[in-house]
């Protein structure tokens, strides 16, 4: 499947999560809703299903392991 014909099959009411830089201009330019990783840890404490110090645990051990993050605590993108 070619770049052009990545998002051929997205269906309603559904949000692409991806940090590729390359997927997110292609959704934008299509107009579907997009998140990244720190979208969906920012989501899961706000919905109180993880605490923000375990998300920002999470956070940290993937910085760790090479993730290429703007923040290095959820704080700093919740307030």
């Amino acid at each position: 499947m070619t770049e052009e014909h990545s998002f051929h099959y997205v269906v309603d009411n559904v949000t692409i999560v991806t940090d590729d830089r390359a997927a997110r201009k292609q959704a934008n330019k299509r107009g579907i809703p997009i998140s990244g990783t720190l979208g969906v840890l920012k989501k899961l404490v706000d919905d109180g299903k993880v605490l923000e110090s375990q998300a920002d645990t999470y956070l940290a051990n993937m910085i760790a392991e090479g993730y290429q993050s703007p923040v290095t605590r959820l704080s700093q993108i919740r307030r």
